[in-house]
C-alpha cells in the first residue's frame, strides 16, 4: 500500500488546481477510500459532503456502485467513462485517471465528471429521428442497401426488419450479385434479363438505374421487388458503388395481375370455347367455373381431384398426344412452371368429339389469387379444328400444282426429304433390331 504522506503531498499539488475546475472531481486512494471532493462536486454531492470523506466511494450510491460495473473497475479494464445520474436533471460522465507519486507510481484515482446533458439529448434526438425513418421505411416496405459494382456484393445499411429481411438478411454481406442470385433461384426466370440489364447499366456508369424484380424470400414466397439506385463515382469518373432502396410491390402486381387476368377472362370467354375450369394446383382440385360450357361437354368434369381427372380424361385424347398433355398439366408441371416464372402456356392435342377426333387448343394462366396463398391454373379449352384444316388447305395448294393436281417443285422436294428420313430410319431399324 502505498505510503499515505506520499499521497498528500500529492494531492496537496493538485488541490488547487481541482478547486478551479468547473468539473465536479473526487480523489480516492487506491483502497478506493475517498480522500478529497472538490469545490464543483460539493455542490451535487449530499450534504454535508464531509460525511463522505474518509469513507468507501461506494457510499455514493450510484447505480454503478457495488458493481463490476464501478466506476473504478470499467477504467481498470481500459472501459470508457460511464454515465451516472446525479440530483435533478444532472448527467455525467465519469472518467478515471491515475493521482502518481513523484516517480510515476499510481497511488490514488481521480474520478473526473463532465455534464454530458446536451450530447446525450443530441444523441436522444438523434435514436428517435432513426426511429421515425426505419419505421417510415417499414411503414414504406422499403429497404436501403449498398451495392459494390467492383466486388459484387451487397450490405444492408439500414436495420428495418421485414419482408427484405426474408429475402436479404440486416447484416453480413451477399456476394457474387447478380449471378449469385440467379444461381440460388432467388430470381425467377422471368426477371434474369432485367438484373442483367440494370447490372449492364451499373458498369456503364448509368447515373440512375431502376427495375422491377421477381424474387424468391427463404420460404420460396415471390415478392415483386422495385430498385431504384444512384451511382457512385471514383476520382477518375469510374462507377465503384450504388446506394440503392427496394421497396416491395408485391400487392401492387397482384391487384395488376388480378385485373389482367380477369380482363384476359372475359376475353377469352368472349371468343368462343369449349371449357374454361380453375384449379387449385396447391391443394390439387378442380373447380368448374364455366357451368354453361359444360354443359355443351358429353361428359363435363367435376370438383374433384385434379391429377385423378386429368388421368381419366386422357382416355379421350389421341394416343400420340396422352403423353405430352399429361406432362405439361399435371399440377407438379404446373406448380414448377409457376415457380419458374412462367405464367402462361398452351397446348394443342386431338380430342375425341362426336366420333372423331379435333384439333384442341388449352391455353393455361397461372395465378395467385387476393385472399389465398395457393396457385391457381384457369384452363380455357377452345376447338380449333376448322384453324388446323384451314392451315392444311393452304399447305397442301403451296405443294400442289393448282393446274395439274401434281407436286410442284417445292411439293416434291419437301416430300424426298420425308422419304429419305423415313428409309434411314428403318435402315436403322433393320441394323438395330429397334
Amino acid at each position: 500500500m502505498p505510503d499515505q504522506n506520499q499521497f498528500w503531498e500529492s494531492l496537496d499539488k493538485y488541490r488547487y488546481i481541482l478547486d478551479s475546475l468547473p468539473n465536479p472531481v473526487i480523489v480516492t486512494d487506491m483502497d478506493k477510500i475517498v480522500r478529497y471532493i472538490n469545490v464543483a462536486a460539493r455542490a451535487i454531492v449530499p450534504p454535508p459532503y464531509e460525511k463522505l470523506l474518509n469513507q468507501p466511494c461506494s457510499n455514493f450510491h450510484t447505480p454503478y456502485c457495488h458493481t463490476k460495473d464501478c466506476c473504478i473497475q470499467r477504467f481498470l479494464r481500459n472501459e470508457k467513462g460511464a454515465i451516472q445520474s446525479g440530483p435533478g436533471d444532472i448527467i455525467n460522465r465519469v472518467d478515471i485517471s491515475y493521482l502518481r507519486d513523484a516517480l510515476g507510481n499510481p497511488i490514488g484515482y481521480i474520478n473526473v465528471s463532465t455534464d454530458v446533458r446536451e450530447l446525450m439529448e443530441v444523441q436522444r434526438q438523434l435514436k428517435i429521428s432513426q426511429e421515425r425513418y426505419e419505421i417510415a421505411l417499414q411503414q414504406a416496405r422499403t429497404a436501403l442497401w449498398e451495392y459494390d459494382i467492383r466486388e459484387h456484393t451487397i450490405q444492408r445499411i439500414d436495420n428495418v426488419r421485414g419482408q427484405f429481411s426474408e429475402i436479404f438478411p440486416n447484416e453480413g454481406v451477399i456476394e457474387g450479385v447478380p449471378d449469385a442470385l440467379i444461381a440460388q433461384g432467388i430470381l425467377f426466370e422471368d426477371s434474369i434479363r432485367e438484373i442483367e440489364v440494370m447490372y449492364s447499366k451499373l458498369k456503364e456508369g448509368y447515373k440512375k438505374v431502376s427495375g422491377q424484380l421477381h424474387m424468391r424470400n427463404r420460404n420460396g414466397e415471390e415478392r415483386w421487388v422495385e430498385i431504384r439506385c444512384t451511382t457512385i463515382f471514383d476520382e477518375a469518373g469510374r462507377a465503384i458503388k450504388a446506394i440503392g432502396i427496394s421497396k416491395d410491390i408485391s400487392e401492387q402486381k397482384r391487384l395488376e395481375s388480378s385485373y389482367q387476368n380477369e380482363r384476359k377472362l372475359q376475353e377469352i370467354m368472349n371468343a368462343g370455347f369449349l371449357s374454361v375450369f380453375e384449379v387449385n394446383i396447391t391443394q390439387n382440385r378442380m373447380i368448374l367455373i364455366d357451368k354453361e360450357a359444360a354443359a355443351k361437354l358429353s361428359s363435363p368434369p367435376e370438383e374433384g381431384v385434379y391429377d385423378e381427372i386429368l388421368q381419366a380424361a386422357l382416355s379421350k385424347i389421341h394416343p400420340d398426344f396422352q403423353k405430352k398433355v399429361y406432362e405439361k398439366m399435371n399440377c407438379r408441371a404446373l406448380h414448377l412452371a409457376y415457380m419458374r416464372g412462367i405464367h402462361t402456356c398452351n397446348v394443342e392435342y386431338r380430342l375425341k368429339r362426336k366420333g372423331c377426333y379435333h384439333w384442341i387448343n388449352a391455353s393455361i394462366q397461372l395465378l395467385k389469387k387476393d385472399s389465398s396463398a395457393d396457385i391457381f391454373a384457369r384452363v380455357f379449352l377452345k376447338d380449333i379444328q376448322a384453324q388446323k384444316e384451314k392451315e392444311e388447305k393452304l399447305q397442301k395448294e403451296v405443294h400442289i400444282d393448282a393446274l395439274t393436281g401434281a407436286y410442284n417443285r417445292k411439293g416434291i422436294n419437301t416430300y424426298r426429304g420425308a422419304a429419305a428420313a423415313e428409309s434411314r430410319s428403318d435402315q436403322r431399324m433393320r441394323i438395330t433390331g429397334y
